[in-house]
């Protein structure tokens, strides 16, 4: 009898002793500020969920982020460059993140409007949607040239931040779990498009869920925390290789441009002078066309970066005079 009265006091010093280390972790966690809670104090309005895509550009007018910051997104989902939707025989299509998509700019400053008052027969789309990687630029690519005929000139708007994205880096994955965490319908949407290495160097394509199956993740701080460190931890591996699935991800696109008789081009927008290089010597070895519009005195200009260090109006103008050329030079005189 002793014996067993002699093993419930030691359980019950035990279950004391990792309540209080729990309710101490709890503590200590919360003031560190676990569980996470969502950075986004406002929601991006013309943003929807895809099956495919993750997300993408929402059809309609908004006014956003100011009453006089008109955004407007067509049917077809591509942002505006010029006041109605007009169809043209030959379109040039651009792709990319928030650079291309232009974040925080009215319709009019995108560089890719301005292009299109220089070309009035050509029919450009700005397809860009903030947040993607060449990734997702890509899988956009193989729905626009499954549904319908090839644009003349497909071209790629490149900055530095595209590598982790393709990668689903932690810190993507981190804002993105945050950012989501209060969405209330939660479907495959949540499942991210990444990319990774297989065997032998091949491609391999992945998608992450967003909110796995931790329980209490959003109530309990540990639960949060050991998530997070999971994640953190599974993640390096992937993240190491970014760079070279940065680069399959791009022969990919120019490959599937070739069978589709699409020109293809990677246009650099924002990149240190060392990385800018390296992708240089990336597409003159792999065949694949590249324009360089960067330029130190615009890219680092302070005054015309706004927030989160994206151009402006003037460095748009830049780029449109930039591209502008290229076009002229490479797809008007082959007419």
């Amino acid at each position: 009898m002793q014996a067993v009265r002699g093993k419930r006091y030691f359980l019950a010093f035990f279950i004391l002793v990792i309540t209080l280390l729990f309710v101490s972790a709890e503590i200590i966690l919360r003031g560190k500020g676990y569980p996470a809670r969502s950075k986004v104090k406002e929601r991006v309005p013309f943003f929807e969920l895809d099956s495919v895509l993750c997300w993408k550009n929402k059809p309609g007018q908004y006014y956003w982020p100011g009453p006089q910051d008109k955004v407007t997104i067509w049917l077809d989902t591509s942002r505006a460059v010029q006041p109605e939707p007009r169809e043209r025989k030959e379109s040039i299509v651009m792709l990319g993140g928030s650079y291309v998509f232009g974040w925080l700019i009215r319709d009019q400053e995108t560089f890719i409007w301005k292009m299109q008052q220089e070309f009035p027969l050509i029919d450009l789309r700005n397809c860009g949607v903030c947040g993607y990687g060449t990734y997702q630029s890509l899988l956009f690519l193989r729905r626009l040239l499954a549904s319908g005929p090839a644009p003349v000139l497909v071209v790629y708007g490149f900055d530095s931040s595209q590598e982790e994205r393709n990668v689903a880096s932690w810190n993507l994955l981190s804002f993105l779990m945050q950012a989501t965490d209060e969405v209330v319908d939660r479907k495959i949407e949540d499942y991210f498009p990444y990319c990774s290495l297989g065997k032998e160097g091949s491609l391999r394509e992945g998608r992450i869920n967003l909110h796995s199956g931790w329980p209490f993740r959003n109530k309990l701080a540990t639960s949060s925390f050991l998530r997070d460190l999971y994640m953190q931890f599974a993640r390096m591996r992937d993240t190491s290789s970014a760079q070279t699935v940065t680069k399959k991800l791009l022969l990919e696109m120019n490959k599937l441009c070739e069978e589709k008789g699409a020109k293809f081009a990677v246009a650099l927008l924002d990149f240190r002078e060392e990385e800018k290089s390296r992708y240089i010597r990336f597409f003159q070895e792999g065949s694949i066309s590249f324009i360089d519009c960067i330029n130190s005195e615009f890219t680092l200009m302070k005054s015309d970066t706004i927030q989160g260090g994206h151009p402006g109006a003037e460095i748009n103008s830049h780029w449109a005079q930039c591209l502008g050329r290229y076009i002229r030079e490479r797809i008007m005189l082959d007419k």
